[in-house]
């Protein structure tokens, strides 16, 4: 991870962004065969060159400020470097690949890019000035121009990105675009098609997206909570009794299924008798789920993690 932050700063993206917050986006590294330890090998290896080339230098004061101001750079990439625990959120908001001693550093090599000649002996200067080739002034012209289309690019990139920044539904379209096995970016996009944007409602295609973010994290229990409602604007009303059950067990969207659970029991148990033991049922399905939680706490499980229902005696209920 860290070496892909160091890529980025250099414009060559090979995740791209939001992949911090994706389950499985980066899949961890389990043996060196993997292809892609190349990536951490080359930086390592150019961490090296420079090295080297500090050292040949014989220490000049250019030389050891250049690779202090690179070390300084890096430094910046440490919390996401995985050596120290960090949340994701301190990690990715501290590393920001183009910091003050990364943009030294660029605008140094650029610069000296831009106005540095080749060298030439003197017959090679009256050859080149015979046949009129281009001059070394207009070849500065269009490194100067390089320099600026790559500026151009780095700023459609920073712009774009800060848009995206400025309105969620961006933000999680390119969450998913990059991690397509992200739970949390499906979970998101579902909210966009049950009715947080009216103009892109499509019941049918936040279930799916829903179903997706289930399947590939079983233990993601916000599922529940927002297949609920949309059991519930379809009319399904069985599916919506199940998840609702399922959702209050979730550490997480407690309170609102809560809610949404007392709303729809008052409304429809005291009109059917086949509704109100049902209800019974599912009260007593929680709270076995819920005793048998606190006893797995009580034998070492570090937090709540909400407890489950079985569904074969779920649908026993019906």
């Amino acid at each position: 991870v860290l070496s892909i932050h160091v890529f980025k700063s250099l414009q060559l993206d090979f995740v791209g962004f939001s992949h911090e917050y994706g389950f499985e986006c980066i899949r961890e590294l389990h043996k060196w065969g993997d292809p892609r330890i190349a990536v951490p090998i080359l930086v390592v290896l150019v961490l090296i060159r420079i090295l080297i080339r500090c050292i040949k230098a014989e220490y000049s004061p250019r030389a050891v400020v250049l690779w202090l101001w690179f070390v300084a750079w890096l430094a910046t990439l440490f919390p996401v470097s995985g050596l120290v625990k960090v949340g994701t959120f301190v990690s990715d908001r501290i590393v920001v690949a183009s910091t003050v001693s990364y943009s030294i550093l660029l605008g140094y090599f650029l610069c000296q890019w831009t106005i540095a000649t080749p060298t030439t002996t003197r017959k090679e200067e009256e050859s080149v000035s015979a046949k009129k080739p281009v001059t070394r002034q207009r070849i500065s012209y269009l490194r100067l121009g390089g320099v600026v289309l790559l500026l151009s690019f780095m700023w459609y990139r920073v712009h774009r990105r800060s848009l995206e920044w400025m309105d969620w539904k961006p933000l999680m379209l390119s969450s998913l675009k990059s991690c397509p096995r992200s739970a949390k970016s499906n979970l998101e996009i579902s909210k966009l098609y049950s009715g947080a944007d009216f103009r892109a409602r499509n019941l049918t295609k936040a279930q799916w997206h829903l179903e997706r973010a289930e399947s590939i994290d079983p233990t993601y229990c916000d599922v529940h909570f927002q297949l609920a409602q949309i059991h519930g604007q379809q009319q399904e009303f069985p599916e919506m009794e199940k998840r609702m059950a399922k959702s209050l067990l979730c550490p997480f969207n407690m309170h609102g299924s809560m809610e949404l659970w007392k709303r729809y029991w008052e409304e429809v148990a005291p009109k059917s008798p086949e509704a109100n033991a049902r209800l019974q049922g599912y009260q007593e399905l929680i709270n076995k789920a819920i005793t048998t939680e606190t006893d797995l706490q009580e034998k070492g499980r570090p937090q709540w993690m909400g407890g489950t229902l079985n569904d074969d005696e779920i649908d026993a209920l019906y």
